[in-house]
């Protein structure tokens, strides 16, 4: 630097010489003894350059050197010399003095010139980064996948830098590969696990500029690779990629390492944002096909009830994911008897749903070749348990086959609560118990036929286990014998308008807690004689 700075400001340095020599003789002058050495004690400028001069050695060890020099160190802000000036002492301690004083405005400058080039470097690798973010976000702009990206910040890296070759290195799902690559040397690939691995623990950019350094981190390292510098990338503070160039003709310096460091972290801004819309896609991908699912299931669903003589019908359900495990059908048989049933599937999302329609398709093919439900559920077990098996899932059923010229209701329950029936003689409310367990668990049904003759006001509701299982804010229950309460106050009412005191019901008790299961039912409820 004092070189430099002396070749730009020699008419500033023969004045100051010929200010060394208090009379300003031409004679002193012409003598031409003042000089400017650097920190290693060679003369960088002199007035007269055939003067002699004194060695480096009587330079730097002593600051006043042999007794016809006058020596003064040249030092900046933080104690460094930077080099010296000397002159003859020819008028003792004036001149010395004087030498020492230019010496320190020497130094102020020379440290003002110091800054101005770290600041002006600053500025050049600023102005690099900006261009290189640019490029990058050209790249971006043009709907590059994320390879071709990567590929376009590795190549401003090695060009900004002036390295040989350059990769990224990602973890994905406990394996390292090397991606966006410069065309490497096959013996590179061995560097990418280790380096990876290495910067990882670290948490910080690595550099590796001779052989000592890579025996301390990496002492495997391949001969080909003479020089390294890597950076981590982050995503939300882990470290999932490292960004790596290498064999730069010259050392790796601290600017390369800050501008590598503003590269991962804007190739870590890269994987984020591709990993989210991966995960965006996915999501609407599969919300999709949930919506499409959902259409199917509830399309399945009876729009409309038939009609039975004597019986007044409700039927509804609201499931509480976008698909459910709960269905539910109506029937007319051409014998005469209407066909009630409610299923429930031990799981919600679109297993339970293939379950459902697979259900749907079952009963429906079932339902018209046998005249009552016990013989309805055994084809249907033997239909399903193999495959009910396989997914470790059961199905509880409740079928029911109502006849409205002999008033009965014939039914068969596979495991399925709660079932309510209402005596309307009796103004009671009993709960209808499972004789057999649901479909799937066991190769044969236990379940049989029960028949009942209702009559008029008598209600036989069949619900889900949403309603009885449904929570509140402090995890409670709502139960079973609060729905039994429901039925018997709202017995007088119609279908339609007991099947929306349920829902009403359980709503008001949940307070705001999501509906963790379906909610599923069946009210059917017999006219007056």
């Amino acid at each position: 630097m004092l070189q430099k700075f002396a070749n730009q400001n020699k008419p500033l340095l023969r004045q100051l010489a010929r200010s060394w020599s208090p009379s300003n003789s031409k004679e002193s002058a012409e003598r031409g003894r003042y000089f400017l050495a650097n920190a290693n004690g060679e003369i960088v400028w002199a007035e007269n350059p055939q003067a002699s001069f004194p060695t480096a050695v009587q330079i730097i060890s002593s600051e006043l050197g042999p007794k016809e020099w006058f020596v003064a160190p040249i030092r900046v802000n933080d104690g460094r010399v930077l080099g010296f000036i000397g002159a003859t002492p020819s008028s003792g301690d004036t001149v010395r003095l004087q030498l020492e004083s230019q010496a320190s405005l020497l130094g102020q400058v020379l440290a003002r010139e110091q800054e101005l080039d770290s600041m002006a470097t600053e500025l050049m690798g600023a102005y690099d980064q900006l261009v290189a973010m640019y490029h990058i976000s050209q790249a971006l702009r043009s709907h590059l996948n994320l390879d071709d990206v990567l590929k376009s910040l590795v190549a401003e890296a090695i060009e900004l830098s002036k390295a040989k070759d350059g990769f990224v290195t990602i973890e994905e799902d406990g394996e390292v590969y090397c991606t966006a690559s410069t065309g490497l040397l096959p013996q590179y690939e061995e560097l990418t696990s280790p380096l990876f691995r290495t910067v990882r623990e670290l948490g910080q950019p690595l550099i590796c500029n001779t052989s000592s350094d890579f025996e301390e981190v990496l002492p495997n390292v391949p001969p080909e690779i003479r020089r390294c510098l890597a950076s981590p990338i982050f995503v939300e503070n882990k470290v999932v990629a490292c960004l790596v160039l290498l064999n730069k003709s010259t050392q790796f310096t601290a600017g390369d390492q800050k501008l590598l460091s503003a590269l991962a972290d804007e190739a870590g801004s890269i994987i984020e944002r591709d990993s989210l819309q991966a995960q965006l896609l996915a999501q609407e991908r599969v919300r999709r096909e949930l919506e499409i699912a959902s259409e199917i299931q509830m399309g399945q669903l009876p729009t409309t009830l038939p009609s039975a003589p004597g019986l007044d019908m409700a039927a509804h359900s609201r499931p509480a994911t976008e698909v459910g495990g709960d269905f539910y059908d109506f029937l007319s048989l051409p014998a005469g008897p209407l066909a009630v049933v409610l299923g429930d599937v031990t799981s919600k999302g679109v297993p339970a749903a293939l379950f459902v329609t697979v259900s749907h398709n079952i009963l429906h093919r079932t339902i018209p070749r046998f005249s009552n439900p016990q013989a309805v559920l055994e084809q249907f077990n033997t239909d399903l348990y193999d495959e009910l098996t396989r997914a470790s899932m059961f199905i509880t059923l409740f079928i029911a086959y109502y006849h409205p010229d002999q008033r009965q209701f014939i039914v068969v329950n596979a495991g399925h609560s709660p079932v309510l029936y209402y005596n309307a003689h009796a103004g009671r409310c009993h709960l209808w118990e499972a004789d057999g367990p649901p479909v799937g668990v066991l190769p044969t049904i236990l379940s049989a036929n029960q028949i009942t003759k209702p009559k008029g006001g008598d209600i036989l509701v069949i619900m889900s286990d949403g309603f009885n299982e449904m929570t509140n804010p402090a995890g409670e229950m709502f139960g079973i014998q609060p729905l039994m309460r429901l039925l018997e106050t709202h017995a007088g009412q119609s279908a339609a308008e007991i099947q929306n005191h349920f829902f009403e019901a359980v709503t008001a008790f949940a307070q705001g807690t999501p509906q963790a299961d379906d909610l599923t039912i069946c009210v059917l409820k017999v006219t007056a004689d």
